[in-house]
């Protein structure tokens, strides 16, 4: 699964997640952020990459908790105020690239 948050131009999407090891049935969501602990360090660091370079891919075996990473970790992190950019106004979407991944991305975005 890919995760993008824009403001224009601006996609979340950079963290290699091998060494997480979260074996849920399916992921936290951002209502259950609240249960998500252990993460802080990498959450800050996917949040500085997107401060820094705008962008961040997220990447790693089924099953290392890069859904809920992004879900109950960054998400509720930038919802909160915490990312210090330039910019403030994110569009939060999620989207599964299939055949055609900017199509993907483009109907994720018309209807987020």
């Amino acid at each position: 699964m890919y995760f993008c948050a824009t403001n224009g131009n601006l996609y979340l999407t950079y963290y290699e997640t091998r060494h997480l090891s979260i074996s849920w049935l399916r992921p936290f969501t951002e209502e259950e952020s609240i249960f998500f602990k252990g993460r802080d360090l990498h959450i800050r660091q996917i949040v500085k990459l997107l401060e820094e370079n705008k962008m961040a891919f997220i990447t790693g075996a089924s099953g290392d908790g890069k859904s809920s990473m992004v879900y109950a970790g960054v998400v509720p992190y930038i919802r909160a105020g915490f990312f210090k950019a330039d910019y403030n106004s994110w569009i939060i979407t999620d989207f599964k690239p299939q055949r055609n991944p900017l199509a993907s991305l483009a109907e994720s975005l018309s209807n987020g």
